[in-house]
């Protein structure tokens, strides 16, 4: 869901026309839990004339997201930053600015000041 929220602020505020999701799977229940919801994205995403391009990288550690605007955003802990709640019923369970995160780092920057240098 933290994906799907990022393509929403994404397509708001960047107009991509195309969103690289460079990712990895712990096991292979995981990946067809997660190819499906991706595909659902992907669906989505097409209807706004945007392409989700997904790439597995078993070796890879941290999430990253690059934007066909040379912007790429890593994540060392990927897109679940935030705590679940106890019980969807509680304060914070739909506003995320409510909610404990988890301690992570997020680096944002463009591949086109780092070719730059």
């Amino acid at each position: 869901m933290n994906f799907l929220r990022f393509c929403e602020v994404a397509v708001r505020v960047a107009r991509p026309k195309k969103i690289l999701l460079i990712t990895t799977f712990d096991n292979q229940p995981e990946k067809e839990v997660a190819t499906t919801k991706l595909g659902t994205i992907t669906d989505s995403l097409k209807e706004l004339d945007v392409q989700l391009e997904i790439n597995v990288n078993p070796n890879l550690h941290d999430r990253q997201v690059r934007l066909n605007s040379d912007w790429t955003a890593k994540i060392g802990r990927g897109f679940d930053i935030n705590q679940r709640p106890d019980d969807w019923l509680t304060v914070g369970a739909n506003d995320l600015d409510l909610r404990p995160c988890l301690e992570t780092t997020v680096d944002i920057f463009s591949d086109s000041a780092t070719r730059s240098q």
